[in-house]
């Protein structure tokens, strides 16, 4: 599943860009382990993923949000619009081998064209692009 939604550093970079914790329908969730010498529960540095629900009751200020293809699909915008006014639609795209691809508009007239074998880390790019280039999120 960690291949599958975004990692810890990825998610606090989105939430850096703006994107809400909401948006993300799964979460890290730290482990925890007794310390017989303190008599308390310690964090053990290492998180698991879940959804959202399950774990939001338990531990709400420890959680860190894990954003899924679908949660990254949501927030980029489906259409951008050139300095000319054309509509360019996300495209999203497998290319040569395993890679896939990622661009607005045409194979001729295009924005922000990336490829990465990983679909999150190109989502994951794709909002930091959206960003950058001063165009608005889906949010």
């Amino acid at each position: 599943m960690t291949n599958q939604v975004t990692s810890i550093e990825q998610s606090k970079r989105l939430l850096e860009l703006g994107v809400p914790d909401d948006k993300a329908c799964m979460v890290w969730v730290p482990n925890w382990t007794f310390d017989e010498r303190t008599r308390q529960f310690m964090p053990t540095g290492d998180y698991n993923v879940c959804f959202r629900y399950a774990a939001y009751k338990v531990m709400k200020e420890e959680i860190i949000p894990a954003f899924t293809v679908a949660d990254l699909l949501y927030v980029l915008p489906k259409i951008l619009y050139d300095n000319y006014g054309n509509a360019l639609p996300l495209n999203v795209t497998t290319s040569t081998g395993s890679y896939w691809c990622l661009f607005w508009g045409n194979l001729v007239t295009h924005n922000g064209w990336e490829d990465s074998a990983s679909l999150v880390d190109l989502l994951t790019t794709a909002v930091e692009w959206v960003v950058s280039n001063g165009y608005k999120l889906n949010v």
